[in-house]
């Protein structure tokens, strides 16, 4: 609806459900495709759960993809972020607050955040994830067999998730059940937590086929950066 009405569209919504679109006449429009904060959020949760500093170019902080509102929520636990005309910059800190978020209208980011609560300082809760058996996988299975493989301490009741992170971490091989985004999730804790095994990488190639070039750039040296 936002890119129709930059052509000057007029839509109507007369109730929840329904749309209204008469014929009139559109005018051209310059547009720039936005980045995709689904994949932008996966190089976040880098910086986060590492305390480095990740930038991701392209993206419309103001975007109405559900998504978005990843580097709010990080800033809601304690890490820096910088948002300005080119993109959002998000830079970790060395404590993370739990927290306890309501995914139902963002449910990608689910076993992002569950990765990130293995980092956090106490018990972080995850609501509004019903609908993450019906994914590519049984999401709420894999997440939690996922975690419980690293060492946390994982419930899951109506619809939530609720995760004490390890006294002390370790690695595990993780069944990413064919799903690109546990894959990638867990790929990211691996940057902390050395042994971390996936059992298939090229899952990725679904919504992010560069995704293992961008890992290697997270991965290399430390400069600082």
């Amino acid at each position: 609806m936002r890119v129709l009405e930059r052509f000057g569209a007029v839509i109507r919504r007369p109730w929840e459900g329904a749309f209204q679109i008469a014929r009139q006449r559109l005018v051209p429009a310059v547009l720039r495709a936005e980045g995709d904060h689904s994949s932008a959020a996966y190089g976040f949760l880098a910086a986060a759960v590492t305390g480095g500093r990740v930038r991701v170019r392209g993206l419309d902080a103001a975007s109405l993809q559900p998504d978005a509102r990843f580097h709010r929520d990080l800033a809601a636990v304690g890490c820096s972020v910088a948002v300005d005309e080119t993109g959002i910059e998000v830079r970790g800190t060395t404590t993370l607050a739990a927290f306890d978020w309501d995914l139902e209208d963002a449910p990608d980011l689910a076993p992002t955040a569950a990765v990130l609560a293995l980092f956090c300082r106490g018990e972080s809760r995850l609501r509004g994830l019903g609908n993450l058996r019906l994914k590519e996988s049984d999401r709420l299975e894999a997440v939690s067999a996922g975690l419980a493989g690293l060492g946390a301490s994982v419930r899951a009741e109506e619809g939530a998730l609720i995760v004490r992170p390890p006294s002390q971490a370790r690695g595990a091989f993780i069944d990413v059940a064919d799903d690109h985004r546990i894959a990638m999730a867990f790929a990211i804790a691996g940057l902390r937590l050395p042994g971390i095994t996936l059992s298939d990488s090229e899952v990725t190639a679904k919504s992010y086929p560069g995704f293992w070039e961008d890992f290697e750039r997270l991965a290399g040296p430390r400069t600082g950066s």
